[in-house]
């Protein structure tokens, strides 16, 4: 068994590091195998009905991996035709078709595939918190294996189970890379983020600011400029190769490094609306039906022949003249409100067998986020009111383990809970005002980290508390 590391702080170069997880090969195959049982139980109550482990989106990839194979590439069939894939990465759309070609029933077997693979993530999850201390690690380990907001997209059809273990394992890689900046670690970390953005494009401004950290990392580790600078180039170099199928066809057939045509209706029809409704009052769906209408009148304008990159700028273009006029303190608003549905919003919410219960639409009530919450679980079923209360107090001491896991955690090790904090802050900053327990996904590592923390600091309180005279 390795020896618990309390530090991921920079080493020197030429200090030997250990980068294993101190937890011991038994410790993670146990951690592995509670996660798989209980995604197991959970498949296991929702198999009698498949239409449980699909949502809106899920058409999309499993009708994506049959395109797949029936043009032997990343195609779809269009108005004319077969036509490329512009709006999804492939990595996801890829694994399903794999899963297809073995002849097993799609969704099925994909959400058993994702079990796996969310098990695998809450094994790197107890890595990330054994850099810390081994009490953390195991403890990080069984919480993730429990973790609502793992256990119920891991029996969805859609991208945020393979998403969400590449992007553990890229926070995993880049801090085993902080104790040793060795250029496998940049390698490994190169590879992972490479396969995220292949599955999703949100980790899309992320490698940019790592090839800095990188470059600061090696050097101060007393590395020379030359040999400091040959980590981000090749972490750069290895994503940009990761990704490089789609970057050539795109730069090829249409003229643009963008990876996807996806920006432009996000940024019109997800962003621009609710942050009008915070500025003005105007219902989001009146701002929508205006802004599809000039969008469709714009694109009229223009070649009746728009490539989805051109059609994706024209949307781009009307969105950012939509925000520019708005108060900066509505944006503002608009942000927080979002960062306090990604942080706050229940998982147990987004399970299917919750969502029938449902008798009405969050999106389509008015008011303020803690007017709007109110009265859409008030008019709601009583079954979702129960779920719903359950689910937000559960929510509730979740953030507030966390808060006090950070103090544990920056007395342990600062760095490490400063880089925890902005990956944090990344993805809840990306999503703008598009907050949802699936955005949250991400930064799950971090925010169950730091909950074993928490629990950690109040059980040593708590034992302090009874032993004292």
């Amino acid at each position: 068994m390795t020896p618990a590391t309390t530090s991921i702080a920079p080493h020197r170069a030429d200090t030997k590091v250990q980068t294993r997880a101190p937890l011991g090969t038994m410790a993670l195959i146990a951690i592995f195998l509670l996660a798989l049982v209980l995604r197991s139980l959970n498949i296991a109550t929702m198999i009698h009905e498949p239409d449980l482990f699909t949502l809106e989106d899920s058409a999309i990839y499993t009708g994506g991996a049959k395109d797949v194979l029936e043009y032997g590439g990343f195609m779809q069939e269009g108005a004319e035709g077969p036509e490329v894939v512009t709006e999804r990465m492939p990595l996801y759309i890829m694994l399903l078709a794999g899963v297809s070609r073995l002849g097993f029933d799609l969704v099925t077997a994909t959400v058993i595939l994702q079990a796996a693979l969310d098990s695998l993530a809450c094994t790197l999850i107890a890595c990330l918190g054994g850099l810390f201390d081994r009490r953390t690690g195991l403890l990080a380990g069984v919480l993730a294996a429990m973790w609502p907001n793992l256990l119920v997209h891991s029996a969805q059809v859609l991208t945020d189970s393979l998403f969400m273990l590449l992007i553990t394992a890229s926070i995993l890689s880049f801090a085993y890379y902080v104790r040793r900046p060795t250029v496998a670690t940049c390698a490994v970390l190169a590879f992972t983020m490479g396969a995220a953005l292949m599955t999703r494009t949100a980790a899309q401004f992320a490698p940019p600011v790592l090839a800095v950290v990188l470059f600061a990392v090696a050097h101060l580790n007393g590395m020379s400029m030359r040999r400091a600078l040959l980590r981000p180039v090749l972490f750069c170099l290895l994503v940009a190769l990761v990704v490089s199928p789609i970057l050539l066809r795109n730069a090829t057939q249409f003229g643009t490094v963008q990876l996807t045509s996806q920006s432009g209706a996000h940024l019109l029809y997800w962003v621009v609306p609710p942050t009008v409704e915070r500025a003005t009052g105007i219902p989001r769906d009146q701002t929508e039906a205006r802004l599809r209408a000039e969008s469709e009148r714009r694109i009229a304008e223009r070649e009746p022949d728009l490539d989805p990159f051109e059609n994706s700028r024209i949307l781009s273009q009307l969105a950012l003249e939509s925000l520019v006029g708005l108060p900066v303190m509505a944006l503002a608003k608009s942000w927080a409100t979002g960062a306090a549905r990604t942080l706050l919003t229940p998982a147990i919410l987004h399970d299917q067998r919750v969502r029938r219960a449902s008798n009405g639409s969050f999106a389509a009530t008015q008011g303020g986020l803690v007017d709007r919450a109110v009265g859409y679980i008030s008019n709601n079923t009583s079954t979702y009111r129960l779920w719903a209360m359950t689910g937000l107090a559960g929510a509730a001491i979740a953030s507030l383990l966390q808060l006090f896991g950070l103090l544990r955690a920056m007395r342990i090790n600062m760095a490490a809970t400063l880089f925890g904090i902005a990956v944090l802050a990344y993805f809840v900053a990306l999503n703008g005002p598009v907050g949802d327990a699936k955005y949250r996904l991400p930064t799950e590592p971090v925010l169950v980290v730091l909950t074993a923390h928490g629990l950690l600091l109040l059980g040593g309180a708590f034992r302090r508390r009874r032993e004292a005279p």
